[in-house]
C-alpha cells in the first residue's frame, strides 16, 4: 500500500503535530481500510507513545486529547503477544498493517476496534486511524448464533426425514413401480443435499468464530493427497483424467483433517471442471518460510472478476454451477476460514479457458526440513 509521503517532521510540537497528520491521513483517506469520521487518528512514536490523536478519542475512550498525548499506548490497549508483534514490525519495516484488538475505556469497559496504519522510517513514527468495531462484532456474534440455532433446529427433522425415507423405501420397494422409486431417490438425493449444506454452514461458523481447534502435527504431503485422490478416483475415471501427485514426501505442518478436506474440496472441483482425457497436477513446494499446495487443471478457468468473490459464500463462477449436484457454494468459503485458520492464504492464477491454478499457502515447520 503506498502513503502520501508528506508528513510532518518529529519536531513538531504536539498541536502543530496534529494537524499536520490530520491533513496527512485524510489526504491518504480512501486507501486506509473503511476510514470514518468517527475514527480516531494518531501517531506513535517507536516506543509506544502517543505523539498526537484527534478529538475523536473522548467520544471513543472517555480521555481528552491532553491526557493521552505522551502516553504509552499498552495503557490503553490489553497486552497482546499479536498486537506487540504488529507494532514490533511496523516499527522495523516503511509497511502498512490492519489488525483488530481491544481498547480500554476509561469506565473499564473494553471496546472492539480495528487499526489501520503504517511506518514512516523518516520521522520514526507510526501512523493509525482506529474504528471502533464493538457493534459489528455484536451483530457477527448474533448473526452466528442465529444460523446455528437454526442449523440445528434443521438439522434433527431433516435427518429424521431421511430416516423414514429409507424406512418407507424398504418395506415398500416391491410395491414401487419405477416412478415410484425415482420419486424416492429423488427425494433422498435432495435431503442428502440440504443435509450437506447444513452440516456446511455449521462447520463454516464454527470455523469463523473460532470455536473449531486444530490438532497440528507433522504429516507427509503424499499421506493426505494420495487418499484424497483415492477418495475421488470413481468421479476421475469416469472422465479418464489422470492426477499427478509431486512431492509427496514433503512435510507439512498442520491439522490433518482439515487440510485433507481443503485438498479434497479443491480437486474435485478441478476434477468436475475438468475436460475428459485431461491431466490434473496437485503439486507442493517450499516457497519462503511457507509450503505452497497447487491445483493445475486444463478446465475453464475463473473470470478476473471473480477471483476474489469465488472464495465468499454461495459464490459460484457461474449461476448454473449451482444447479443440481450437492454444490451448497460454501466449499471455498470452508476451505479459506480452513488455511486462515493455518496462518496461511488461499488464490486462483489462471487464463480463463485454458485452466485454473488453485493454491493455498500454510506455514512449514522448519524444524522439519530435511
Amino acid at each position: 500500500m503506498n502513503f502520501t509521503h508528506q508528513l510532518y517532521p518529529q519536531s513538531l510540537e504536539a498541536g502543530d503535530s496534529y494537524q499536520s497528520l490530520a491533513a496527512a491521513v485524510q489526504a491518504t483517506k480512501n486507501r486506509l481500510h473503511t476510514m470514518s469520521d468517527n475514527d480516531i487518528i494518531c501517531s506513535l512514536d517507536e516506543q509506544g507513545s502517543i505523539i498526537a490523536i484527534s478529538p475523536n478519542c473522548f467520544n471513543m475512550l472517555g480521555y481528552s486529547q491532553a491526557e493521552l498525548v505522551g502516553r504509552d499506548i499498552r495503557q490503553i490497549l490489553p497486552t497482546s503477544e499479536a498486537v506487540a508483534v504488529f507494532f514490533n514490525d511496523a516499527s522495523k519495516n516503511d509497511l502498512s498493517f490492519r489488525f483488530e484488538s481491544f481498547m480500554q475505556h476509561r469506565c473499564g469497559n473494553r471496546i472492539a476496534v480495528e487499526w489501520s496504519g503504517f511506518h514512516r522510517e523518516e520521522e520514526k513514527a507510526i501512523y493509525c486511524s482506529v474504528k471502533d468495531i464493538t457493534r459489528r462484532k455484536d451483530l457477527e456474534r448474533l448473526n452466528q448464533e442465529s444460523i446455528t440455532m437454526v442449523a440445528h433446529d434443521l438439522r434433527a427433522p431433516l435427518t429424521s426425514l431421511k430416516v423414514n425415507i429409507d424406512v418407507f423405501e424398504s418395506c415398500y420397494r416391491t410395491e414401487l413401480n419405477k416412478a415410484g422409486q425415482a420419486a424416492v431417490e429423488s427425494m433422498r438425493s435432495i435431503l442428502d443435499r440440504v443435509i450437506s449444506m447444513v452440516n456446511d454452514l455449521l462447520t463454516l461458523e464454527r470455523i469463523e468464530a473460532g470455536m473449531q481447534d486444530l490438532t497440528c502435527n507433522e504429516v507427509t504431503f503424499g499421506k493426505i493427497a494420495y487418499r484424497v485422490v483415492e477418495t475421488l478416483s470413481a468421479l476421475a475415471d469416469k472422465k479418464n483424467l489422470n492426477i499427478e501427485v509431486s512431492n509427496p514426501n514433503l512435510i507439512l505442518h498442520c491439522d490433518e483433517d482439515q487440510i485433507e478436506r481443503v485438498i479434497t474440496n479443491i480437486l474435485s472441483n478441478a476434477i468436475k471442471f475438468s475436460p475428459k482425457n485431461e491431466t490434473i497436477k496437485i503439486e507442493a513446494k517450499y516457497s519462503d518460510d511457507q509450503i505452497e499446495v497447487a491445483f493445475i487443471d486444463r478446465g475453464r478457468g475463473v473470470p478476473a472478476n471473480k477471483k476474489k468473490v469465488i472464495f465468499e459464500k454461495y459464490e459460484q463462477v457461474l449461476s448454473e454451477d449451482a444447479q443440481g449436484g450437492n454444490c451448497s457454494g460454501l466449499g471455498l468459503a470452508i476451505c479459506r476460514a480452513i488455511i486462515h485458520a493455518h496462518d496461511g492464504q488461499i488464490g486462483v492464477d489462471d487464463t480463463p479457458g485454458k485452466g485454473s491454478k488453485f493454491w493455498f499457502r500454510i506455514p512449514h515447520n522448519k524444524e522439519a526440513l530435511y
